[in-house]
């Protein structure tokens, strides 16, 4: 089934070049509208499958404020499209449960990859609702770094913390094989695993708990990890795709693993070395910007070490 687009832009010339793009690659725009006042009738009567909203808007409605009523009555997928970038505009759009923002001037590549990325995403947290009592799961809080990807194994979604954990943007990773994308060793001998998302789409059962490994990034840097794949199926019992969480863990294994000396624990305290606090720290604000929350840091002085 043609999947449905409405399209909130106040600029004629873009709206038609959307309009052109979307048909193209193969979706239906319902209707290219320039105010938002009328937002919630036309879902209402045409119930979209994804709607693509710009932020400056006729009318007194603006596509922020449109969006979260959207989210609130619908729980329709919006993706923003604007030329604002600024700090408070960001946390305006994070408040508004938004599924990806572009920013104009745009490339094709950047609008084609957040649209089908949305819609994706909307997919699979459609058939985990059963598993949560009816409640819409959101793909970037269920763990710290989320991969989602379709029955195929390719990549349809990343959080920021995957990104900076894989080393992969979002737009570089869509649709590559997460085989190529998601390098995980055994932390007990270091010997690649059968790889768990292949493991988990061909049928194996999935992990209760999760097991540990050590990620190798896209520079080749690696770390200290846990991870789990969860397959995903719709409610007929169709392979829709897989959910991967992986979270860094905070101490390094003493026993069984060799360590580099760029990330040798230090002999006198035992502790990771300070040049991974900025690695922590990175990966702690990505986690609280997608849950929304804060990162506290508590700095102790100890003394008379010998």
């Amino acid at each position: 089934m043609t999947e449905s687009i409405l399209i909130f832009e106040d600029e004629s010339i873009t709206s038609l070049y959307l309009r052109t793009l979307l048909t193209d690659w193969g979706y239906s725009v319902l209707a290219v509208l320039d105010e938002a006042e009328k937002a919630a009738d036309l879902i209402e009567a045409n119930a979209p499958d994804l709607v693509l909203m710009d932020i400056r808007l006729k009318g007194k409605m603006d596509g922020v404020d449109a969006a979260q009523l959207i989210h609130e009555r619908f729980g329709t997928p919006v993706v923003f499209l604007s030329a604002h970038n600024d700090d408070s505009t960001r946390r305006r759009i994070e408040a508004s449960h938004a599924y990806g923002h572009v920013i104009k001037p745009f490339e094709e590549r950047d609008l084609y990859v957040a649209v089908k990325s949305a819609l994706y995403r909307r997919k699979i947290e459609s058939a985990l609702e059963p598993e949560t009592g009816g409640i819409s799961p959101k793909l970037p809080q269920l763990g710290d770094a989320v991969v989602a990807t379709d029955a195929e194994g390719r990549i349809v979604y990343m959080n920021e913390v995957a990104e900076e954990l894989t080393g992969w943007q979002d737009v570089d990773a869509f649709e590559n094989e997460a085989t190529d994308v998601i390098n995980l060793n055994e932390a007990e001998n270091g010997r690649m695993i059968a790889h768990p998302v292949s493991s988990v789409l061909h049928g194996a059962e999935e992990t209760d708990h999760p097991r540990d490994s050590f990620m190798t990034s896209r520079s080749g840097s690696q770390q200290p990890t846990t991870h789990r794949v969860k397959p995903v199926r719709d409610g007929v019992g169709e392979l829709v795709g897989a959910v991967v969480t992986v979270s860094r863990r905070r101490e390094f294994p003493l026993d069984n693993v060799p360590i580099s000396e760029d990330t040798a624990i230090d002999a006198l305290t035992g502790l990771v070395p300070p040049e991974l606090l900025t690695e922590f720290l990175s990966d702690a604000m990505a986690v609280a910007r997608n849950r929304q929350t804060m990162v506290a840091v508590f700095h102790i002085n100890v003394d008379g070490l010998s």
